[in-house]
């Protein structure tokens, strides 16, 4: 498990981020906080960074519900429910599966104490941010062991599991890169320790091929630090940015892509530790303050059904 900078990494990535503006719209004009949101002409804009500077986004069109024409009184729709708390993004927004769970022979746990804090109460303390009422202390994030040999490289593809904008990041360890994919209301999605199949700015759809382990790197890397097949791993997670909240893909796959994983024994409700049970039973953090002391127990993993 390598040592990843989360907090720098997101940072580095929004400041490069920028949207394409909408004619007519407040898109590409100045606005106050980060994160901050505006609704203008049934568009809700998000406040975000790009060229450092503070700019609304393009938005996304709010989903409302038409009022029947046949009716005579308003009574019929007068209690605005459906739509009253509009979101950018429905529960099931990544519509593509990351990839082939049939090429994957265990997954961490998500809050597991596998590898290194990966967490928004680190990403804030690495910014020097207040962390004191955010999760830290845990791997939010999914660690992938593959079936694969490390030679010949490239054998197992990642797509894009929305439409979005990619970022790409060398990694400090010198195995491959990690490939951010962020969609307009950022939400990022993350690839690590790969080859890109995409550049960085580059704009993909959902499906698209972005990365492919094991990197050209893996075998030299694996070498040096005495590692295998078995005990080696790639990595995915998923980040709200604009809520400063890291969530497991399992909790916004659709129900087709879910079946998919629970077919290869990987159930959604299997992977996920809750905040709770985390909470209460904390993961161990080394001198260096990041990654996690002793090895793994077995039920911080779920095992491929076959």
């Amino acid at each position: 498990m390598r040592k990843i900078y989360a907090g720098l990494a997101i940072a580095v990535l929004i400041a490069a981020s920028s949207m394409p503006a909408q004619a007519a719209t407040i898109a590409g004009t100045t606005c106050a906080k980060v994160g901050s949101t505006k609704t203008v002409v049934g568009i809700k804009h998000f406040c975000v960074m790009s060229s450092k500077k503070l700019l609304w986004n393009k938005g996304t069109v709010l989903k409302t519900n038409p009022i029947p024409t046949a009716s005579a009184t308003p009574t019929a729709s007068a209690t605005p429910t459906a739509s009253a708390t509009p979101t950018a993004d429905p529960a099931n927004f990544l519509i593509v599966s990351p990839i082939d769970p049939k090429v994957i022979s265990k997954i961490s746990k998500f809050r597991s104490c596998v590898g290194h804090d990966y967490s928004p109460g680190f990403s804030a303390k690495m910014q020097n941010k207040p962390s004191e009422s955010l999760e830290i202390a845990r791997s939010m994030k999914h660690y992938l062991f593959l079936k694969v040999p490390f030679i010949p490289s490239g054998n197992v593809k990642g797509f894009a599991p929305f439409e979005g904008t990619v970022r790409i990041q060398t990694e400090q360890s010198g195995n491959g890169a990690q490939v951010f994919i962020m969609n307009e209301s950022g939400w990022i999605f993350v690839f690590f320790h790969g080859d890109p199949l995409v550049q960085n700015g580059e704009k993909v759809k959902a499906g698209d091929p972005v990365i492919s382990w094991w990197s050209k790197d893996q075998s030299a890397f694996a070498a040096s630090t005495g590692g295998t097949a078995e005990n080696s791993s790639v990595d995915i997670a998923l980040i709200d940015f604009m809520a400063n909240k890291f969530e497991s893909p399992f909790l916004h796959f659709t129900p087709e892509i879910l079946s998919q994983w629970k077919s290869s024994g990987f159930d959604r409700d299997s992977m996920i530790i809750s905040k709770t049970s985390r909470d209460s039973s904390p993961c161990s953090v080394g001198a260096d303050g990041e990654r996690f002391t002793g090895q793994a127990t077995s039920d911080q993993y779920v095992v491929a059904s076959s």
